[in-house]
């Protein structure tokens, strides 16, 4: 028997302490209209009543705490959804969109994550060695790291988290270009079969470094690749150099590049934001 003012939804019983109103309150506590990727997952149909049906003018006047009390078992368990959270989420809304409708299972670990608190990588790395294993790209992966850098990120200034989404798109371009040259040469040498080899062994030894916060492991890794090949060391890592959250957030970038699918309309979005980098290092 649940108590009064507690709907039932995805097998548990919850309340939505949405203080803005009464009427802001009713709303929050009804889940008729909760997409079929999101009624079994109470925290993603809660998010999705507040985030991916508002808008960010909503959020700048509006958004307060927001507690989402869920019973299950006689068991409570309360989480305070941060009005600096929800903000984070709106803006988030079109990479959430396109997470949930790509892969809802990815979604609903990538939105368990976050609640919890839990950054990201970890479950990023995973994910990656179960793809690459499968023969998958790292292609949306990048949705997920976004959600890191502004999830997690969320209380720097905003010129902060545009140089660390600038750094991003010129790593995982620079991952992209890495991996075409790789696979230019195994063409031209005719040796195709090795050198696919040789980017799955560059893969693992990165993702490897990242495991263990090694950089200077990664650093050598991306320095052999590139003098191998007579390229220059791309600028972003030379930037990030003694600091190690960059680091992080371009050798996931930097992963995901060489291991994605190149699509039009990502490589003329992030060619806009290497540009940009690249005019504010000049």
């Amino acid at each position: 028997c649940l108590p009064l003012g507690f709907t039932t939804f995805a097998n548990e019983g919850v309340f939505v302490n949405d203080c803005r109103s009464i009427k802001a309150l009713e709303s929050a506590n009804i889940f008729t209209d909760v997409s079929d990727e999101l009624k079994n997952d109470t925290f993603a149909a809660v998010i999705n009543r507040f985030t991916l049906t508002a808008d960010e003018k909503q959020a700048k006047g509006e958004l307060q705490n927001v507690q989402v009390v869920r019973c299950s078992g006689g068991n409570y368990k309360v989480n305070t959804l941060t009005a600096d959270m929800l903000e984070a989420f709106i803006h988030l809304k079109p990479t959430f969109k396109k997470l949930l409708k790509a892969n809802p299972r990815l979604f609903h670990q990538t939105m368990a994550s976050v609640l919890n608190g839990q950054e990201l990588y970890g479950m990023m790395l995973k994910g990656y060695r179960d793809a690459l294993q499968k023969g998958y790209s790292l292609t949306i992966y990048k949705w997920v790291l976004d959600i890191q850098i502004e999830m997690f990120g969320r209380k720097k200034e905003k010129k902060a988290l545009e140089t660390d989404e600038k750094a991003k798109w010129a790593a995982y371009k620079s991952g992209q270009a890495l991996r075409n040259k790789i696979k230019l040469v195994s063409k031209e040498s005719g040796k195709a079969k090795a050198n696919e080899k040789r980017l799955v062994g560059v893969t693992y030894r990165l993702l490897n470094a990242l495991q263990s916060s090694d950089y200077s492991l990664f650093m050598d890794t991306i320095e052999r690749q590139y003098i191998s090949l007579n390229l220059d060391i791309p600028k972003a890592f030379l930037c990030a150099i003694g600091n190690d959250e960059m680091l992080e957030i371009i050798g996931h970038a930097f992963v995901q590049g060489l291991n994605s699918k190149i699509e039009v309309e990502d490589n003329k979005e992030a060619g806009q934001k290497v540009n940009a980098l690249t005019e504010s290092e000049d």
